[in-house]
């Protein structure tokens, strides 16, 4: 659903600081390369039009969202992390709701802010086990039922298993944080 001017799915290199940085360079116009994930145009343009949402709205919405987070005081430390990528995410998945992505927003840095060896110090060493422990396939075209995304999860090695190293891995990938 995250859209940026500059390096579009033709453009068949990649840089995972290239993708970052023209993710953060959103204009909603045009889909960023990435090598495991395909969203088409078409895919971006059912989700919208699913929740009633165009373009417009959708930044007037974020627009809404980054003046709310400014106000949360409980929030405020913490909402400076989320661009207006992850929070045009979690505006989606809250279903263009604005009071649900603000629950969803709420909840999340919460979550992050009460337990944050979920989602904070994190290092790729730590997910070398994890890597041993667990097949992890999330697949690369959305369903064309309902444009959600299926991932698969199947535990191999229960000896080398973490929870915790899990349960972090699943909120870098899941929620999309770098």
């Amino acid at each position: 659903m995250f859209v940026s001017d500059t390096t579009t799915r033709s453009d068949n290199t990649y840089n995972g600081n290239s993708f970052i940085k023209n993710c953060l360079q959103c204009k909603m116009e045009t889909i960023p390369y990435h090598p495991l994930l395909e969203v088409s145009e078409k895919e971006m343009e059912i989700v919208r039009r699913n929740l009633n949402l165009d373009v417009n709205t959708i930044k007037k919405n974020l627009d809404a969202l980054e003046e709310w987070g400014r106000k949360q005081n409980h929030l405020a430390e913490a909402f400076k992390y989320l661009d207006r990528n992850m929070l045009e995410r979690l505006h989606i998945l809250g279903r263009g709701s604005l009071e649900m992505t603000k629950t969803r927003i709420d909840k999340l840095l919460t979550t992050r802010g009460m337990i944050p060896e979920l989602c904070l110090n994190r290092s790729v060493d730590e997910f070398k086990d994890i890597a041993e422990s667990i097949n992890f396939i999330m697949l690369p075209k959305l369903n064309p039922k309902d444009q959600s995304r299926i991932i698969l999860t199947k535990i191999i090695n229960l000896e080398n298993f973490s929870l915790l190293a899990y349960m972090r891995y699943s909120f870098m990938v899941y929620l999309g944080q770098s």
